[in-house]
């Protein structure tokens, strides 16, 4: 059988605890208590999150990684340190496929956390370029961000 525990959150509220084998984390401020979680329940959501985050800076880092790279041979083929066909055959490796089998709120999702990180303004073409979506997408995640308040 579990026996209760009390924790003290002020002088005048008391929180049961069924389970002492379980670590708790609460939210108090000015001795009134906000919020309670499990630890593990807490732990797993933050780090839930935490990798949603890292894997759209990922995709991020490798848009602006890729851009920069092509930007560069392209710089090189105006500066005439490129024949047109060597650029051509290095263009080649900068096309990108779309993603066809993402779903229009995991992409709202992902636009979320951006608009999250970063102050930067984005457009439907970066969002597009970004993502390796449609601009078709783009806009529609956009314009369902309006109508949520998440972008004005």
């Amino acid at each position: 059988m579990i026996e209760k525990y009390d924790v003290i959150a002020d002088d005048s509220t008391y929180i049961k605890i069924l389970d002492p084998q379980i670590d708790y984390i609460a939210m108090i401020s000015r001795g009134q208590m906000y919020d309670l979680w499990e630890s593990n329940l807490f732990i797993d959501t933050i780090k839930e999150r935490f990798e949603k985050v890292i894997c759209v800076a990922d995709e991020v880092i490798s848009s602006l990684k890729r851009n920069l790279d092509y930007s560069g041979y392209y710089t090189a083929f105006l500066l005439d340190q490129l024949s047109e066909e060597e650029f051509q055959k290095i263009s080649e490796d900068y096309s990108i496929s779309l993603q066809m089998n993402v779903t229009e709120e995991e992409i709202r999702e992902k636009v979320r956390i951006l608009l999250g990180i970063s102050k930067e303004k984005f457009t439907l073409s970066n969002l597009s370029n970004i993502f390796k979506i449609g601009d078709d997408l783009s806009e529609a995640v956009v314009n369902k961000l309006k109508e949520e308040g998440v972008i004005l």
